[in-house]
């Protein structure tokens, strides 16, 4: 046989292994990535908030009515952040200051912390509504506010915990339950928040609800 065939011959194995390592590698990072983003930093990508709402998807419908936590806390996505606020604050480092003003955000990454008075929150934004103007980019933003109302749309909710009084409705209504400064517990909610005055509303789905003595997991039905 000719030399130069049996090169010919040679090379063929060759680059089917080149191809094979190159998806193999692939592969790799794309597991890496998941990985990473779920579990070691859940703030850098969108595939956390996705892997998130796929594990509470199969949970339990939730909708409450309650008076509201003394403070509540959360470091994450939020679909769309609403908020009616009184005095300045910064966007980009430059200060707004109003008497009033109405806020809108979508794609808010960050941190939210709110009692009966007050809102502080910082994080990113693509882009913000103030009073109907929008500003969009990546858009570093800083509250520290007196406010009136609030709405969190699509976020995730690790835990919440305190004695509330009100009505819970777990599972398309199928358990209503009418609390008492009784006790109230939610593990892995998803969906939408609401706080006007002394309204404490939440909307969505979770893998597990406790409203006094009647407790609801997802696993359970």
């Amino acid at each position: 046989m000719p030399e130069d065939e049996v090169e010919a011959v040679l090379s063929k194995p060759k680059r089917k292994h080149r191809w094979m390592i190159m998806l193999i590698g692939v592969f790799l990072f794309v597991f890496l990535f998941v990985f990473y983003t779920s579990f070691v930093n859940p703030n850098q990508g969108q595939i956390t908030g996705n892997v998130v709402k796929g594990d509470v998807l199969g949970g339990v419908s939730i909708n409450v009515n309650l008076d509201p936590p003394e403070s509540f806390k959360i470091d994450s996505n939020v679909d769309k952040f609403d908020m009616k606020i009184k005095g300045a604050f910064f966007i980009e480092g430059k200060k707004y200051d109003l008497d009033s003003s109405s806020i809108v955000m979508d794609n808010f990454n960050g941190k939210i912390n709110f009692n009966d008075e007050k809102v502080i929150v910082e994080g990113k934004t693509s882009k913000i509504f103030i009073e109907g103007i929008p500003i969009s980019g990546k858009l570093k933003v800083k509250f520290d506010n007196e406010y009136s109302y609030l709405k969190l749309g699509n976020f995730y909710l690790k835990s919440l915990d305190y004695d509330a009084s009100g009505i819970v409705r777990l599972d398309d209504d199928k358990v209503v339950v009418n609390l008492n400064e009784e006790r109230f517990n939610v593990k892995k909610f998803y969906g939408d928040l609401e706080k006007r005055g002394s309204i404490f509303r939440l909307n969505g789905l979770v893998d597990e609800a406790s409203a006094g003595l009647i407790n609801v997991k997802s696993d359970d039905r």
